[in-house]
């Protein structure tokens, strides 16, 4: 079971090359404490999430998250770091902080990584679980097919009101590639049909969002 702690901050204006700078410093404490494949994305057509930016841990279970938050919790440098965060003259906002659970989905796509992440969250209806998980096996098959790579669900917890909601992420190599998938949900007429899907009645989930990201340290 993958678990994903994921933190969300906001840059102030003019402090992008201090922000930066400690993010990086935060992401090598955090791996030199055992978190796997960290990231930091940065939004960059995301509503009114422009300027955000969203730092990534994974690890196989909660079992070793919470090895790892016992350890990082004991280190005075983690502590530094936090009071530097957190000062009058940080670079940043610190705007949540959630944990979630990878769902997982029998869906025929590389596991590669791209520098353009698509973000989308939705709330499941109620009872309506399955009906999610086979949608998005779907949508991610279909995206697959046009190029996408690493299309992942979670499931958000310890996540306060969106405790619950369901994240899918896919990615792409550039722009241009996400451009050519986005059209096909209009040219090909399975993406027709899965987007028809998405507005019917019978959808068994509530969208919350969509924004695109790119990595940062990629």
């Amino acid at each position: 079971m993958t678990l994903i702690s994921s933190s969300l901050a906001r840059c102030h204006p003019g402090q992008r090359d201090k922000f930066t700078a400690i993010a990086l410093e935060g992401m090598k404490l955090f791996e030199r404490h055992g978190a796997h494949q960290v990231r930091l994305l940065e939004a960059i057509t995301a509503g009114d999430n422009i300027g955000v930016y969203v730092l990534t841990n994974e690890f196989p279970s909660s079992e070793a998250y919470g090895e790892f938050y016992d350890e990082l919790a004991r280190d005075a440098e983690f502590e530094a770091y936090l009071t530097r965060v957190y000062a009058d003259d940080s670079p940043l906002t610190m705007l949540s902080r959630s944990l979630a659970v990878e769902i997982p989905l029998e869906v025929q796509a590389s596991k590669a990584r791209g520098t353009i992440i698509e973000v989308y969250v939705c709330q499941p209806q109620l009872g309506r679980f399955e009906g999610c998980c086979d949608f998005a096996t779907r949508a991610f098959d279909f995206l697959a097919a046009h190029g996408a790579t690493n299309c992942r669900m979670t499931q958000l917890n310890s996540a306060g009101p969106r405790t619950g909601a369901l994240v899918a992420t896919w990615e792409f190599g550039s722009m241009r590639e996400r451009g050519m998938a986005e059209d096909a949900w209009i040219s090909d007429p399975a993406g027709r049909d899965l987007s028809e899907e998405m507005v019917a009645a019978t959808v068994p989930f509530t969208t919350l969002s969509n924004g695109l990201y790119r990595d940062a340290h990629m």
